[in-house]
């Protein structure tokens, strides 16, 4: 009798639970949609508005630590593309936060092109020096051996 008592509460909990791990999946599937619209915008070239998704991804906790780099990385891209005044901060913050990343290279490329751009020619030089060529993304090879 004890043990049949014991599996009805078992049972209970389990359904009184399920709304709740049903809710985890589906913020986790809300998340992804949304990070995969923001590398979407960010692919089209509409920076403002990948900038914002990225931003939202990034103040909502993510719970795959290499989306939540990825996220403050594209963010920070997108702020050097439309040569927002806090460009060199966000470049600067993620390579703080993801010394490791895989984008670091590439951040380090976008802190010598926004330096570059303001014609801080011998700064920018310094951020290029960091810069792994063999690195650099597919695209931005001619750009970065002109400069």
């Amino acid at each position: 009798m004890q043990g049949f008592r014991n599996l009805i509460v078992i049972a209970i909990a389990m359904v009184a639970m399920a709304p709740v791990f049903g809710q985890q999946s589906s913020s986790d599937e809300r998340s992804e949609k949304a990070f995969r619209n923001a590398e979407d915008l960010y692919r089209k070239g509409k920076y403002a508005a990948a900038q914002h998704a990225f931003d939202v991804l990034v103040a909502s906790p993510l719970e795959d630590p290499k989306k939540a780099a990825d996220a403050v990385y594209y963010a920070a891209v997108c702020s050097q593309k439309l040569e927002n005044g806090d460009a060199m901060y966000r470049l600067e913050e993620f390579l703080r936060l993801y010394p490791e990343s895989s984008h670091a290279n590439m951040a380090y490329f976008y802190e010598g092109n926004t330096l570059y751009n303001a014609g801080n020619y011998g700064d920018a030089l310094k951020k290029y020096n960091k810069v792994n060529i063999a690195e650099v993304e597919y695209g931005h090879r001619d750009e970065f051996e002109y400069k």
